[in-house]
C-alpha cells in the first residue's frame, strides 16, 4: 500500500493512499479502545448526519495501527479562511458553524461518555493543578446540570470541511460526549480565545481573526438556542481546567484567572 503522509496529528498520522481514501495510524502510545472508540463516535447516527467521512477497513497489522476511511475532498474552514484573505466572510462561517453545533445538539447523547464523568476524571489526573483548584473547579462542575445532548467537544473551523461542492462536514468525532450544549459551547469558545495557533497556521495570522470568530459565533449561538451566561461561565471555568493540559503555556496564566470563576 503506497502511503503519502499528508498531516501530523498528536494522536495519529494521516496518509493519503491515492484512491479517494486516507488510513490514520495512530501513534504506539494509543491504546486500541482509543482506536475502536473514534470508530464508534464516527460511525454514529450523529456524525453520519454532520458528513463524518465513512470508516471503511479497521486496521491492525505491519501497516500500523488504526482505520481507513472515505477521504473527503475539500478545505477546512480554516483553509478557506487563509485562502480567500480579505474575501472571507468571518460573520457568515460563524454563524454556519453555531447552526452546526445546534444541529449536533439535538441529537440524543446517550450512547456516548458522559462529559461531567470525564471532565472530572481529567481534572483529577491533572498536574496543572494543585487539590484546592481542582477542590474548586470539580465543585463548579458539580453545580451544572448534567444534559442528555451529543456535544462533538473539539468543534472548531479546523474540523470542518467545506467540499467541492459546498457541502459542510464535520470531521473528528473522537472526543464525542453527552451532556449539555453549552460544554460543547464553552470548548469552541476556549479554542478562540487561545493564543496557540490551530493546525496549519501562524500565530499572527490567526489572532487577527480570533475576536471576529469568538463574537460573531457566540452571538449566532444565543440567537439560535439562548444561553444562560452563569452556565457558561461556569462550563469556561471546567474547559479551561481542563484544557491546561495540552495548551501552549501562553495560555495557562488567563485560564487559572477563568477557572476562579
Amino acid at each position: 500500500m503506497e502511503q503519502k503522509l499528508i498531516a501530523k496529528g498528536g494522536t495519529a498520522d494521516i496518509y493519503d493512499l491515492g484512491n479517494g481514501t486516507i488510513f490514520k495510524c495512530f501513534h504506539d502510545d494509543k491504546n486500541d479502545y482509543c482506536i475502536e472508540s473514534e470508530i464508534q463516535c464516527t460511525s454514529s447516527k450523529v456524525a453520519i448526519a454532520l458528513g463524518a467521512p465513512q470508516i471503511l477497513e479497521r486496521v491492525n497489522d505491519e501497516r500500523g495501527r488504526g482505520f481507513i476511511m472515505e477521504n473527503i475532498r475539500g478545505q477546512t474552514m480554516l483553509e478557506k479562511m487563509f485562502v480567500q484573505g480579505a474575501d472571507f466572510d468571518i460573520k457568515e462561517n460563524a454563524q454556519i458553524m453555531a447552526q452546526l453545533q445546534y444541529k449536533i445538539s439535538k441529537f440524543e447523547g446517550k450512547d456516548f461518555p458522559s462529559g461531567h464523568d470525564v471532565m472530572k476524571e481529567r481534572i483529577l489526573q491533572s498536574s496543572f493543578l494543585d487539590d484546592a483548584e481542582k477542590n474548586h473547579v470539580l465543585k463548579i462542575l458539580d453545580s451544572l446540570p448534567q444534559g442528555t445532548s451529543v456535544c462533538h467537544s473539539d468543534l472548531h473551523p479546523a474540523n470542518i470541511i467545506i467540499t467541492e461542492s459546498g457541502e459542510y462536514r464535520v470531521i473528528d468525532w473522537c472526543d464525542t460526549m453527552c451532556d449539555s450544549p453549552l460544554l460543547d459551547v464553552a470548548r469552541t469558545l476556549l479554542i478562540y480565545k487561545s493564543v496557540a495557533p490551530m493546525p496549519g497556521t501562524n500565530l499572527e495570522d490567526l489572532n487577527k481573526s480570533r475576536g471576529a470568530w469568538y463574537y460573531f459565533y457566540k452571538s449566532a449561538w444565543e440567537n439560535l438556542a439562548g444561553t444562560s451566561e452563569n452556565e457558561l461561565n461556569k462550563w469556561l471555568a471546567v474547559l479551561a481546567a481542563v484544557k491546561l493540559a495540552e495548551s501552549d503555556s501562553a495560555d495557562h496564566q488567563w485560564m487559572k484567572e477563568l477557572m476562579k470563576n
